[in-house]
C-alpha cells in the first residue's frame, strides 16, 4: 500500500507553516537529527510527499541525495531557506496546489 500522509521535516518556525494549512504530519529537527528523520520516514511507506528545509539535504551522503532525487515514492521536496519571504497562502498553493485563502470551511467535502 502507497502512503497517503505528507510529512514535513524541519526547524520550528518552518513547520508551522505547514502545521497552520492542515498538515498534520510535522516534525522539528534539524541538522543530522533532521536527515535520520528523513530516512525513517522514507522507510515507513507511510509518505507519499515529504518536505523538508534545504539544510536536511546538507547531511544527506551524496548517494543519498541522487536516491531521493530519484524516488518517485515518496516525493521528497527541500525548500531553500531563501523563500523566507514567501508568505504561507503563496507557498501552500505552489508546494500543495491548494489555495488556501479560498476554500470554503462551512462545506463538507
Amino acid at each position: 500500500m502507497l502512503g497517503k500522509e505528507i510529512g514535513v521535516i524541519g526547524p520550528e518556525r518552518f513547520s508551522m507553516g505547514f502545521r497552520i494549512v492542515g498538515v498534520e504530519e510535522t516534525f522539528n529537527y534539524v541538522g543530522k537529527e533532521g536527515a535520520e528523520k528523513l530516512r525513517e520516514m522514507v522507510r515507513s511507506g507511510k509518505y507519499s510527499l515529504i518536505i523538508c528545509h534545504s539544510d536536511i539535504r546538507d547531511q544527506l551522503s551524496e548517494n543519498e541525495k541522487i536516491e531521493v532525487d530519484r524516488m518517485e515514492t515518496p516525493l521528497v521536496l527541500f525548500i531553500s531557506s531563501e523563500e523566507k519571504e514567501e508568505d504561507i497562502y503563496s507557498m501552500a498553493k505552489r508546494i500543495l496546489g491548494v489555495d488556501i485563502k479560498n476554500l470554503d470551511y462551512g462545506k463538507n467535502i
